[in-house]
């Protein structure tokens, strides 16, 4: 009996293989065929093998009956690109950061479907920013959300403060989701349009960085201009890209470490970049803050207690010396209500037991949403309550 081929619109196999960023050359060494074979069937989508495409809708991550479409579906667009990379070292989005956006916008859907679903009511982005320095933004969204900062000195470590911050910004209406990508490519990023605010941290990032990308994502949401960053160097960038990535971080360190605490900080008082022990001084004000050493050195370089040039050395050894210990680090790993609870947060997962309750949604469809099996619910329910 022959293999049953069949025709389909040779748009939409194409758009299915560019949305995840895959070549022909680098689906037919998965299909074990020729490349020319995968563009013949991109010209004029003629019988196909349907094992083929079976293959293909597991390699691009999409259902078989996508294939079947009369044309290319009209996706949500893509984040801006915020990285700062120079222009010719700016690499493609790797599959796995394209799957990462793909299923964060997804969760925002969903989100948005659920909040229907339960009668609750989508939060209002803050007030736009107008042209207020970043600084003084911070102060007043600070004092909005209600953190002191003799709350934070208190916090007992890196994961506690990430925690706490992430709960502070659910609480006011931000959906924040870890989702592992390449952290050489995009250290976080942000969605808006038509929805719920969203903030996805990378999940093989440390979790210093993690904290510093939260705030530097929710400026972006409140810019209204939320995209994809690597929280680079600016200078490598167009002036409209160097603006705004300058103006995020900024805020970012002013947020997590406020100058009037700095100043009056007892190893800054008397900070002197000739001091021996400078190094030591600094992990230990970044420690107090739960932030990076960077951080900290930045801070001080806005607040003229070091100079440029011994911020420029200093941050050139820390980068290396991080490089070392990140090649030596190891991940862990959660059992799968955590891994879920860590991925997908707090406040999403809410709307979904919630929406189980009012019976708007059927078990099958909170699997599917949570991405973990039955067995699981009940132990991430549990957690959850505890939580809220």
């Amino acid at each position: 009996m022959p293999f049953l081929k069949v025709d389909i619109n040779p748009e939409v196999l194409k758009w299915a293989r560019e949305s995840i960023g895959e070549t022909t050359v680098s689906v037919a060494d998965r299909l074990k065929i020729e490349v020319e074979i995968i563009k013949t069937w991109e010209s004029n989508g003629k019988e196909i093998p349907i094992g083929k495409l079976e293959q293909l809708a597991k390699i691009y991550k999409r259902s078989l009956a996508v294939f079947f479409l009369s044309e290319k579906p009209k996706e949500i667009l893509s984040p801006k690109d915020f990285r700062t990379l120079p222009e010719n070292q700016k690499m493609p989005l790797s599959r796995e950061t394209r799957l990462a956006i793909r299923k964060a916008q997804r969760l925002q859907l969903l989100a948005l479907d659920l909040a229907i679903e339960i009668e609750e009511k989508i939060p209002k982005i803050i007030p736009d920013v107008g042209s207020r320095e970043p600084g003084i933004l911070a102060r007043e969204i600070r004092n909005r959300l209600g953190i002191k900062v003799e709350q934070q000195l208190e916090w007992k470590d890196d994961y506690q403060a990430l925690t706490e911050w992430i709960k502070v910004l659910e609480e006011n209406g931000v959906l924040i989701f870890q989702i592992s990508m390449p952290v050489e490519e995009i250290r976080g990023f942000s969605l808006q349009p038509n929805g719920y605010p969203v903030i996805v941290l990378n999940l093989k990032d440390s979790v210093r960085a993690r904290i510093f990308s939260l705030f530097h994502e929710y400026c972006h949401i409140l810019l209204k201009m939320v995209g994809i960053c690597d929280l680079g160097d600016e200078e490598h960038v167009s002036d409209e890209v160097k603006s705004i990535e300058k103006y995020c971080n900024y805020f970012a360190g002013a947020f997590l470490v406020p100058s009037k605490y700095l100043l009056e900080h007892l190893l800054v008082k008397g900070i002197s970049e000739q001091q021996e022990d400078f190094n030591k001084i600094i992990r230990q004000i970044s420690n107090s803050f739960r932030v990076s050493r960077e951080v900290i050195l930045r801070r001080l370089l806005i607040l003229e207690k070091i100079s440029k040039n011994f911020y420029e050395d200093k941050i050139k050894e820390f980068r290396e010396e991080f490089k070392q210990v990140k090649a030596q680090s190891k991940g862990g790993w959660l059992v799968p209500y955590r891994k879920c609870l860590q991925e997908r947060g707090s406040s999403f997962i809410s709307m979904v037991f919630e929406a189980k309750r009012l019976g708007k949604i059927t078990t099958r469809d909170i699997t599917d949403y949570l991405g973990i099996r039955r067995k699981h619910l009940f132990k991430l329910e549990k957690v959850v309550i505890k939580k809220s």
